[in-house]
């Protein structure tokens, strides 16, 4: 498994609303690794990481007012 997992976010609204299914999903990465395959998607490869912001907040990674 990786090693730690940065972030997860929530996807029922776009299946539940739009009719979205994603192209890579839990089960494809797994499989992806069984093969010895990047488990990750072309799209993740092309954005790349990008962070929330700039500033480190007390609260976690967004500003709590």
């Amino acid at each position: 498994m990786f090693p730690s997992i940065d972030r997860v976010y929530v996807n029922e609204a776009a299946r539940r609303d739009l009719g979205w299914a994603p192209k890579v999903d839990f089960q494809t990465a797994l499989a992806r690794l069984c093969a010895g395959e990047n488990p990750f998607s072309n799209l993740m490869d092309d954005i790349g990481k990008k962070g929330y912001h700039d500033e480190v907040f007390e609260d976690g990674p967004f500003p709590v007012d």
